[in-house]
């Protein structure tokens, strides 16, 4: 979802339309409770130090969230990556 920000700002050209992208797919991932690997590390590590959370079970929820997020964004980028190209076959002689 944070991917799809980054590619999503840098098709609008308008500088509140980027502000307002930002504001909904944030709200986007908090009200779906969405984990990141990097925004959501900072409270996991506050809750290790603080002893509210044990080491195995971070590292394990930090490898599934990695994963999770890897595989989101490569999923994302081949999606826009085949778009991109498949709209610039059309342009193309011979293309489909």
């Amino acid at each position: 979802m944070i991917a799809l920000v980054a590619w999503l700002i840098q098709s609008t050209e308008a500088v509140s339309g980027q502000i307002m992208l930002i504001w909904v797919l944030a709200f986007v991932v908090a009200i779906l409770k969405l984990d990141h690997c990097v925004s959501t590390t900072v409270e996991a590590i506050c809750a290790l130090i603080k002893g509210e959370a044990h080491l195995g079970r971070t590292l394990v929820w930090l490898a599934v969230v990695i994963a999770g997020n890897v595989a989101g964004g490569v999923l994302i980028v081949a999606v826009l990556n085949y778009g991109q190209v498949r709209a610039g076959k059309k342009g193309i002689p011979g293309g489909s």
